[in-house]
C-alpha cells in the first residue's frame, strides 16, 4: 500500500506539470524514499508494546515528507519555500534513522 501511494505521489508530480525527471529535488527525494522503502520492506519495524501509532508513524511520516519535498514550492509564501523542502528531507532522514534504531 505504501509503495502504491509513493508511486501515485511521484506520478502526480510528474504528470501535473510541477516538475521534471531532471529536477534535483525529485531525484534526491525519490532516491531517499526508495532507500526508506527498501529498509521498510526488508527490515520491517516491529513496534514494542501494543502501540499501533508507532507503526502508523513509520508509514505516514515518510509519505508526508516525500510529498513536502515534491510539492513544497506550492505553499503560498514563496520566500520560505527552500526551508519547506529541507523539512521534508529531514523528515525522511529521521524516518530512516528511526528504522535503524528499532
Amino acid at each position: 500500500m505504501m509503495l502504491l501511494v509513493v508511486c501515485l505521489i511521484a506520478g502526480i508530480y510528474l504528470f501535473s506539470g510541477f516538475g521534471r525527471l531532471e529536477d534535483r529535488r525529485f531525484l534526491y527525494g525519490s532516491l531517499l524514499m526508495l532507500f526508506y522503502l527498501v529498509l521498510y520492506y526488508f527490515f520491517p519495524v516491529i513496534p514494542s508494546g501494543a502501540s499501533i501509532y508507532i507503526g502508523r508513524l513509520t508509514q505516514y511520516l515518510p509519505i508526508f515528507s516525500y510529498g513536502v519535498i515534491l510539492f513544497g514550492h506550492a505553499i503560498p509564501p514563496s520566500h520560505k519555500e527552500t526551508y519547506v523542502h529541507w523539512a521534508g528531507f529531514l523528515g525522511l532522514v529521521f524516518s530512516i534513522l528511526s528504522n535503524f534504531a528499532m
